[in-house]
This record gives C-alpha cells, sequence and structure tokens, in this order.
C-alpha cells in the first residue's frame, strides 16, 4: 500500500470538498509530526509507520519494487501540478523549469499525458538531470546560464510561446519573470517551487493582465493525482528506475540526506536517493 504524506482532520469545509490539501483543522504530515507525540512512529527513516486514522492509502502491486513504488509522491506531484491544475491537452507545449526530481516527473506526466513539444531548463551544472530529462521524454533541454533561456523557447516554438510554464525551482526567482516571457497569451503559468519568502524582483503584473495570464499556485497533492500516477508507474511505461541514483541503509540516513543536497563526496547526480531498512550495497 502507498500512504499519502497528508492526514488532513477530514471535517472542515475543504476536507469536505476534496480539497484536503488546503484543510484548515489542524492537518499534519508524515514525519513532520515530533517523535514526543505518541505513538511517536510518524514516518521519517524508520521501520514502522502508525497510520493514523485519517490516512490516505492507496493499493498497489505486490510485485511493484519498493524503490519504483515510492516514486508515487514526487510522481503524484507531476500529474496534479503539470497536467491536471493547468488542464494540459494534446500537443500542448509545455516548458518545465527545473530538473530536480519533481521537474523530472513532470517530464513524465506530461508526456504520458499527450503534451507535444516538451522544453526543461535547468543550470549548466545539472547537465546530468537534463540529460535524464531527454531520456525520459524531454524534446529539449536548456542550460540557462549558458543561453538564453526565453530566446531559446521563442526560436524552439517559432515565436508561438507556451501553452504553459511549471516553476518547480527552488530558491531561484529569476525562473518566475522568466516564465511570464516564456508564456503565450492566454496561456498558463503553475507556480510550485518555494523562493525561501524571497521577493521576486522584475515581476510587472501588468503583463499578467495585459497578456490574460492564467497563474496557479499549487501545494500539496490529492488522491486522484496519486492514483494515476501509480498507474503510470505499473505500466512500465518509462524508465522510472533511471531516477533512483542512490541507496542507503537505516543507519547511512545522514549520509543519504547529506547526497540528497549534493553535500556527500558521492552525490553527483543525486535525484531519488532511497533509504530501506536492510539494504545492503
Amino acid at each position: 500500500m502507498a500512504v499519502e504524506p497528508f492526514f488532513p482532520c477530514g471535517r472542515c469545509e475543504a476536507c469536505r470538498d476534496g480539497r484536503y490539501s488546503a484543510c484548515s483543522g489542524r492537518p499534519s504530515l508524515y514525519s513532520f509530526v515530533a517523535t514526543g507525540v505518541p505513538p511517536s512512529l510518524w514516518g521519517g527513516h524508520a521501520e514502522y509507520l502508525y497510520l493514523h486514522p485519517n490516512s490516505i492509502l492507496h493499493k498497489l502491486s505486490p510485485d511493484l519494487p519498493a524503490d519504483l513504488a515510492v516514486l508515487f509522491n514526487p510522481l503524484g506531484a507531476g500529474v496534479a501540478w503539470a497536467v491536471q491544475v493547468p488542464g494540459t491537452g494534446l500537443g500542448d507545449v509545455v516548458v518545465v523549469l527545473g530538473a530536480g526530481q519533481r521537474g523530472l516527473c513532470c517530464v513524465v506526466a506530461l508526456r504520458a499525458a499527450g503534451a507535444g513539444t516538451i522544453v526543461v531548463t535547468d543550470l549548466s551544472a545539472a547537465e546530468d538531470k537534463l540529460r535524464l530529462a531527454r531520456e525520459l521524454g524531454a524534446d529539449h533541454t536548456i542550460a540557462a546560464d549558458r543561453e538564453d533561456a526565453v530566446a531559446r523557447v521563442r526560436e524552439l516554438t517559432g515565436g508561438r510561446l507556451a501553452d504553459l510554464v511549471v516553476d518547480v525551482s527552488a530558491y531561484a526567482t529569476r525562473p518566475v519573470t522568466d516564465a511570464l516571457e516564456m508564456v503565450r497569451t492566454g496561456g498558463t503559468i503553475v507556480l510550485a517551487g518555494l523562493k525561501g519568502g524571497r521577493e521576486v524582483p522584475g515581476f510587472i503584473i501588468d503583463k499578467v493582465v495585459q497578456r490574460q495570464i492564467t497563474l496557479r499556485g499549487v501545494w500539496g497533492v490529492q488522491g486522484p493525482a496519486y492514483k494515476q500516477a501509480i498507474q503510470i508507474i505499473q505500466s512500465a511505461r518509462f524508465p522510472l528506475e533511471r531516477l533512483r541514483t542512490h541507496a542507503f541503509a537505516l543507519d547511512e540516513a545522514e549520509i543519504a540526506i547529506r547526497t540528497l543536497a549534493r553535500e556527500a563526496p558521492d552525490s553527483e547526480g543525486a535525484v531519488h536517493v532511497v533509504i530501506r531498512p536492510g539494504y545492503a550495497d
């Protein structure tokens, strides 16, 4: 079974409407509850997990390897943010800003949904991830610190620009202003990457108004996106095993976290880092 990370109150208006990621009744996330709260097994690098009565579960094929099964979470984000929320249609031109785990999962979700041209941007230091984006279905990748990403998108689309731009980059604010220049009149921008409370210099709201751009902020993932993600994983249509770059035993959790943050010696190319009890390399 796959356990959604979010367990809502189930009683507030948002929960009753099926929008439980907007729960206002003291919602919680697994691994975000202090161990001092009984029964202490709230996820986060442990062999066992307490299932809260409000937990939301999804069936998985028993034949599905655990290392692939856990991708239901980031892939669910890709399905929700790049497809379901913006209503991506067949043949749409989409730019994904950021080639991290969720950016790559956006590529998979978009390709599964029948999007047309998919462009992914990141920095040249993430060339390994940009290469992986192409393997997973991106048509073009752009190293944004080596070339003008906006000009390149304009060139690739023949001046038409993108129907949808999805920003999943963390902390960087430049992608937000780039998105305004990459999206076509009447297009949509989905903002998913948190910026650490930073203001966005050069964000001109008149461009949103005059070009009739739809801005959508997203937070969390709901059940339908997770279900679709699980179907994609179980279809074996995509080489999702390529996302798993590192695996560690439970007592190596600190090294695993440092690897994901690219602070460990062998962290180059880290995308999907697995911590699995009983694992031995």
